[in-house]
């Protein structure tokens, strides 16, 4: 940080991680993990204050519903909806609905439902998982995160996944 003197900008919770990137501005920082094992969150952004604006979790594959489909998966088991929605989940792109369902326990009837329309993770189909403890999900020798504003409002995340092919993460999904 070039504009500040050395002392801590704030102190904060948050889950492992593996690389920073500050903001040119100084006004983001993202953080990144790899590490998935009591890791809720593998991406967080802060703003140079302190304030949370983005907590996401990873998986390699999630459950693609249609509208109708996500209505259904709401009335039909609500509890495991709320925690879904609970534990920020649930990703909007287009007309589908992802649902990252790690939070679903495999003995809920919930989780029958959502694995019928499992799929690769919609940001990438290089992510890849461990059977102990990781997500491979972004280029860990380099993963070239790029933060994209529309004027001054952060927008989005790009960086490259395993393979080196960019994606992108929208603060509001």
């Amino acid at each position: 940080m070039t504009n500040r003197p050395a002392r801590f900008f704030f102190r904060r919770p948050c889950p492992a991680l593996h690389a920073i990137e500050i903001s040119k501005d100084e006004r983001f920082i993202v953080g990144i993990s790899n590490i998935k094992y009591q890791n809720p969150y593998q991406l967080v952004v802060f703003s140079s204050t302190g304030d949370l604006l983005k907590k996401r979790h990873v998986a390699s594959s999630e459950a693609r519903l249609t509208s109708d489909q996500f209505e259904h998966l709401a009335r039909a088991y609500p509890i495991q909806f709320a925690k879904l929605k609970e534990h920020h989940r649930v990703y909007v792109s287009g007309d589908d609905y992802f649902i990252d369902f790690d939070a679903v326990e495999s003995s809920e009837k919930a989780w029958d439902y959502l694995i019928a329309y499992m799929v690769e993770n919609h940001l990438s189909e290089n992510f890849n998982e461990s059977v102990t403890n990781s997500i491979i999900w972004y280029y860990a020798n380099k993963p070239e995160m790029i933060l994209n504003y529309s004027g001054t409002e952060l927008v989005s995340i790009s960086l490259l996944d395993p393979e080196k092919q960019r994606f992108v993460i929208q603060m509001n999904e």
